[in-house]
């Protein structure tokens, strides 16, 4: 994964999959612009780490997602 991939990740985490593109958000956890957001999305969704579920995104595998809300402070 790519370090945007990763705070993506870490976003979707920590926002429950909602609100990603939101300034607050993008500022919150250092995401850049909504075009790098989007593209990190669908990366994390075409290697299957993520599963868009109507307006937010879900971490497949739910050890992973614990993973990375534990390590994130």
């Amino acid at each position: 994964m790519t370090l945007q991939q990763r705070a993506t990740l870490r976003a979707v985490v920590l926002q429950a999959g909602r609100e990603l593109h939101s300034a607050d958000a993008r500022s919150r956890h250092r995401l850049g612009g909504p075009s790098s957001i989007q593209t990190s999305l669908a990366a994390l969704t075409k290697q299957d780490v993520l599963l868009k579920e109507g307006a937010r995104y879900v971490v497949v595998d739910s050890l992973l997602r614990e993973w990375v809300a534990r390590r994130t402070f």
